[in-house]
């Protein structure tokens, strides 16, 4: 699964159950698919580098 960008990357990683019931936004849906799809490995990757510095504060920031 590739992200175009980093907002892409992190609205699906972000994704909670009530951002699938928004028919009108497809990102949603592409990630729900892919995530539930995987069978053994999910691999995820973006086009724009990604600190992970960043990519910590950004997960964790809405916990």
């Amino acid at each position: 699964m590739i992200a175009e960008n980093r907002k892409q990357f992190f609205k699906w990683l972000n994704m909670k159950r009530d951002d699938l019931k928004n028919e009108k936004d497809e990102e949603y849906r592409l990630g729900y698919v892919a995530f539930s799809r995987a069978k053994r490995v999910l691999a995820l990757a973006c086009l724009e580098k990604i600190d992970f510095t960043e990519l910590r504060k950004d997960i964790f920031e809405e916990i």
